[in-house]
């Protein structure tokens, strides 16, 4: 015989409609709904749906690609290569699962992600961690920062000019982070013009 208690549990994973899968995570179960008709092809249209797109398929290619990737060849030789080759190869196949995912439910991939246990709270603050110290401050913000110095100083940094490149690198990070506290304005800016 089971407890009271169970059969909460059992009635509460139980979807609604037999045609959806029983939620097993944190957030509510999806619903079915009609999809809206798209809107009539026209260029302007397209743009929209293309631009907030396009931006972040132009920061993820030239941030690791062109920054960091030939300064650490130059640095540590080009054995680095085949690590580049594996990393392509995983990033690939989590796109190509995250691609999958949004085209079964609807939602993006990180709120498939949000709906594992143990919840939303914990997954937000563990990708926000992991996000900053793969693309934050070594990486994208680093090259920048030095980038950004050799443009202003007309010279590359040194070794003696590391707080400086340190301090641009912090301001880039506190642009962008308050950047994205605005993300949905920027957006709908972005869909607009």
């Amino acid at each position: 015989m089971s407890s009271p208690g169970a059969s909460l549990a059992a009635d509460q994973a139980r979807p609604a409609d037999p045609a959806l899968p029983p939620t097993h995570g944190e957030l509510p179960p999806w619903g079915i709904a009609e999809l809206p008709a798209p809107p009539p092809f026209t260029l302007r249209n397209a743009l929209k749906v293309i631009g907030p797109g396009a931006i972040m398929a132009a920061t993820s290619i030239g941030g690791g690609e062109w920054l960091v990737g030939p300064a650490v060849a130059v640095k540590y030789s080009t054995d680095v290569f085949l690590i580049a080759t594996m990393a392509i190869v995983l990033q690939v196949m989590f796109n190509l699962e995250g691609i999958r995912y949004t085209l079964y439910p609807g939602e993006p991939i990180y709120g498939g992600i949000m709906r594992l246990k143990p919840g939303p709270r914990f997954w937000a603050g563990f990708y926000s961690v992991i996000g900053f110290f793969q693309l934050g401050w070594p990486a994208l913000a680093g090259s920048a920062a030095a980038t950004l110095f050799g443009a202003w100083m007309g010279r590359m940094p040194g070794a003696p000019d590391h707080a400086a490149q340190a301090w641009i690198a912090t301001g880039l990070i506190a642009g962008i982070v308050l950047i994205l506290s605005f993300g949905g304005t920027i957006e709908r800016m972005l869909e607009y013009f």
